[in-house]
This record gives C-alpha cells, structure tokens and sequence, in this order.
C-alpha cells in the first residue's frame, strides 16, 4: 500500500509551490523524473513530531514531512528551491497510524 502511495505521489503533484525570483531559482532547471519520487517520505525531516490539526485541511489531523531542499526553508518560512519537496499524510485521527490521503507539493521552475 505504501508502494503505490509512493508512486501515485510521483504521479498525482497536487500542486506547485510558486516560484519567487531566489538566485537557486534563476535557472529554468525543472525536476527530473528522479527529482519527483516520494518513496522515502516517511525518512524526511518530520516537522511535526506529533500530528496536528491544519485548517487549510479541513481541520483535519496532518503531519508535515520535508525533503533536504525544502527543510531549512521551510523552517525559516524563506521561499524554496527548485524541486524542494513537502508530503502532508493527512490521519484519520491524532495516533498517526493511518493516513487517510497524502498531499505533495514539489517546487517547480518559474515559468513567468
């Protein structure tokens, strides 16, 4: 079940964060096929040592896990390098052993 959650992961970007003009950013380098794998989530930095309520997600309980790229970033609230990735396992309650749906996000190129 965690297999093909990876691979829908790879598949089914929910969305892009905006690109902000960082010089890692300058370049047009869009993420490869490598870049865009979530297998190993569960091995990231968890932001959230313990699930969280997130209004942004209905309320629901969440966990914030974030790639090498996106973790010094995220943490200082500064905008993010290309292919800087974040999964939300959103629970089905606080205990965080069942995750109900994933939400990824993967920092892209700016395109504008």
């Amino acid at each position: 079940m965690s297999r093909l959650i990876a691979m829908l992961g790879g598949a089914l970007i929910l969305y892009a964060l905006k690109a902000e003009g960082t010089e890692s950013d300058s370049s047009n380098h869009n993420c490869s096929s490598t870049e865009m794998t979530f297998e190993d989530w569960r091995h990231w930095t968890s932001v959230t040592p313990v699930p969280v309520r997130s209004k942004g997600h209905s309320n629901n309980w969440v966990g914030i896990y974030v790639n090498k790229l996106a973790e010094v970033r995220y943490l200082s609230a500064s905008s993010y390098q290309v292919c800087a990735k974040i999964v939300k396992p959103i629970y089905t309650d606080a205990n965080g052993k069942n995750v109900r749906k994933l939400t990824f996000m993967v920092k892209n190129a700016s395109w504008l």
